[in-house]
C-alpha cells in the first residue's frame, strides 16, 4: 500500500528510527530509490506491531472512477483542516490538465524553498487556461448521458436485439466529467502549495 499517507507527529516518532534502520538495510542490498522508502515503513511498522487503519479514500487519479470523488465538495478548504466526507488524502501524484495547462509534482523536484528564489515557485494558470479552470470550478464531477444504444444481429440470423451498453438506469449513465475532476485536483492541491510557498518566502526571506 505504500507509505503512511495521513500520520500525526507522535505516530511518526512511534517508528521513524526502526523506518531509517531499515532503510539503510535495504538500500546496502541493492539500489536506492522512493520505493524502498514505502516497503521500510510498512515493514517498520509491521515489526512494531503497529495497526494500521487501511482504507481506499485518497483521490489521486481523474482518469478511473473512484468511489472517493463521490464524497468530494468544491468548498472543501484543504488549509482548514476539514476533511470532506470520506475522503481523507488528495495525492497529486499524476498529471493534472485543464485546457492547455497541465501539472505534474515531477516536474519540479529541483524546487527549493530554503534557497529564497522567489522566481521558483509552481506556474499557475493563465489567460485562457485560467478561464478554462474557471469555468469548471462548481461543476459536478459526473455526468448523466443517454445510454448507447448498440444493436446486433440475432443469434440466429433472426430478428435483431437492441441492448443499452454501459446503463446504470434504464435510459442513462454516469461519467465522470474528467476536465472538472482535474480542476479540483489542480485548485485543491497546486494553488494551495503555490500560496504556501509564497507565504514562507514572505516570513522567512525577507530582505
Amino acid at each position: 500500500y505504500g507509505a503512511p499517507y495521513a500520520l500525526t507527529a507522535s505516530d511518526a516518532l512511534r517508528f521513524a528510527d526502526l523506518w531509517v534502520v531499515i532503510l539503510q538495510d535495504i538500500n546496502r542490498s541493492g539500489p536506492k530509490g522512493w520505493m524502498q522508502d514505502m516497503y521500510a515503513a510498512i515493514l517498520a511498522l509491521k515489526r512494531l506491531e503497529i495497526v494500521i487503519d487501511v482504507r481506499k479514500t485518497m483521490l489521486a487519479r481523474t482518469d478511473v472512477i473512484n468511489l472517493s470523488w463521490m464524497h468530494v465538495r468544491w468548498d472543501f478548504e484543504p488549509i482548514s483542516g476539514q476533511i470532506p466526507g470520506d475522503v481523507w488524502v488528495a495525492h497529486y501524484c499524476q498529471t493534472y490538465k485543464v485546457g492547455n495547462f497541465s501539472w505534474s509534482k515531477h516536474n519540479h523536484k529541483a524546487l527549493d524553498i530554503r534557497k529564497c528564489d522567489r522566481s521558483m515557485n509552481m506556474p499557475l494558470p493563465v489567460g485562457l487556461d485560467a478561464v478554462a479552470m474557471e469555468n469548471a470550478e462548481g461543476k459536478p464531477f459526473f455526468v448523466r448521458k443517454k445510454a448507447e444504444a448498440l444493436t446486433v444481429a440475432g443469434k440466429h440470423g433472426g430478428g435483431k436485439l437492441t441492448m443499452l451498453r454501459k446503463s446504470t438506469g434504464e435510459d442513462s449513465t454516469r461519467e465522470m466529467d474528467t476536465e472538472v475532476l482535474n480542476a479540483w485536483m489542480l485548485g485543491k492541491t497546486l494553488i494551495p502549495i503555490s500560496e504556501a510557498i509564497e507565504a514562507y518566502y514572505d516570513e522567512f526571506c525577507a530582505q
